[in-house]
């Protein structure tokens, strides 16, 4: 999803500073409104209920097309192959083990936490933005989970597929509170790749701040820094979040690297000479207007409803970075909505992804001649493994 390279370093405070605020001000005194104003509810919002906008799908229709036609005015025909419109670089994908043990909390035994169990899984450390640039940009980072599942899958085009997948980033909020201001976004966003013509109103202010801060996170190693999902899930009948940290505590960043691809120099030389574990949390909605379902920009304060552990992601020592293994891990995709019913997608922001992650991933993969497939064991990514996940 398009969240990134925001805007030149110094346009946000400048922003806020005209309104004799700093970014985080601006975020508490032009604060979202409750789940029923940003969902169109007039009702009292409840747990883990959805609110969509009356106008969503029209919202959603629009946002499909013109990112695809982003896509296809930056990738003609003969300009192949044609990458994501977002997340584009990715550092790499590692292999790790997906582990749920016993003591899982009771409320958290569903779905993949219900019982005890080991899986593999494969994880992609990528950047946001929608080209190609140096590590060194200000830009979001993200990391997405995929893992072997068996059961049906809410997606009719892959309800076979052995596969479950999570994404998150490097922020607990999303920039955007719903829909319509992500339709608004979009149109900016796919005019000039840049978010300057969206931010740049007083009554956007709340996401030029929340956008600055996610950009400029310090990030010299994604192996030991925290991400999350910013946009909830179903656990049951519960509305939850979910969050990945290093199991020793993230650690604060130290100086940036000056080569252009330094994250993935910074993976690689971790795992060539250890191991790395990452603990994977989920977080309860304990209160449906302070921690609203339909607007991912109002945080779930930690204090009140804190993440507790249901997974541990151990990555073994290993090499990722091969030319065949890079070219693997781009063949990938990768959406929330690859997923058991008992971890379903919720909220607006979720349901713009269902549709614009098939269709965008759909026409990279035939634009590219290269079959989508989901991986189905360690086998398919060796240093010498496919272009291409096998069957």
């Amino acid at each position: 999803m398009q969240i990134t390279r925001l805007m030149k370093a110094s346009g946000v405070p400048v922003v806020c500073g005209l309104l004799m605020l700093s970014c985080s001000d601006a975020a508490r005194e032009l604060g979202a409104g409750t789940i029923a104003e940003q969902g169109g509810s007039k009702e009292t919002p409840e747990l883990g209920k959805e609110y969509p906008l009356p106008e969503e799908a029209a919202h959603i229709k629009e946002i499909s097309d013109l990112f695809t036609g982003m896509s296809e005015r930056k990738y003609p025909a003969g300009v192949r192959p044609m990458l994501r419109d977002a997340h584009t670089k990715a550092h790499g994908c590692v292999k790790a083990e997906f582990t749920v043990p016993a003591q899982v909390p009771e409320r958290a035994k569903l779905g993949l936490f219900k019982e005890a169990s080991s899986r593999q899984a494969w994880i992609r450390y990528s950047n946001a933005f929608s080209s190609v640039e140096s590590d060194g940009k200000i830009d979001v980072r993200g990391t997405a989970i995929k893992m072997g599942v068996e059961g049906e899958k809410l997606l009719e085009s892959e309800k076979l597929e052995k596969t479950q997948d999570f994404l998150l980033i490097n922020t607990n909020v999303f920039f955007s509170p719903n829909t319509l201001e992500y339709v608004k976004f979009t149109r900016e966003y796919v005019k000039n790749e840049s978010t300057l013509g969206y931010v740049l109103w007083p009554t956007r202010w709340r996401q030029a701040g929340i956008l600055y801060r996610a950009g400029r996170t310090p990030m010299s190693n994604p192996l030991t820094s925290r991400f999350w999902s910013s946009v909830p899930y179903k656990l049951g009948d519960a509305a939850v979040k979910y969050s990945a940290r290093p199991c020793g505590g993230a650690v604060a960043a130290g100086k940036a690297g000056s080569s252009p691809d330094f994250l993935r120099e910074a993976i690689a030389a971790t795992l060539k000479t250890s191991d790395a574990c990452v603990e994977f949390m989920v977080q309860f909605q304990t209160d449906a207007v302070k921690m609203p379902v339909e607007d991912p920009s109002v945080e779930w304060d930690e204090a009140v409803s804190p993440f507790v552990t249901v997974a541990t992601l151990k990555v073994p020592k290993q090499t990722f970075d091969s030319p065949a293994q890079m070219a693997y891990c781009d063949a990938l995709s990768f959406t929330p909505w690859h997923s058991l019913p008992e971890h379903r997608p919720i909220g607006g922001v979720n349901r713009i992804r269902r549709f614009v992650y098939e269709r965008a991933s759909t026409l990279r993969h035939t634009e590219n001649k290269v079959p989508r497939r989901e991986p189905s064991s360690f086998e398919d990514f060796r240093e010498s493994a496919p272009s291409t996940p096998q069957p």
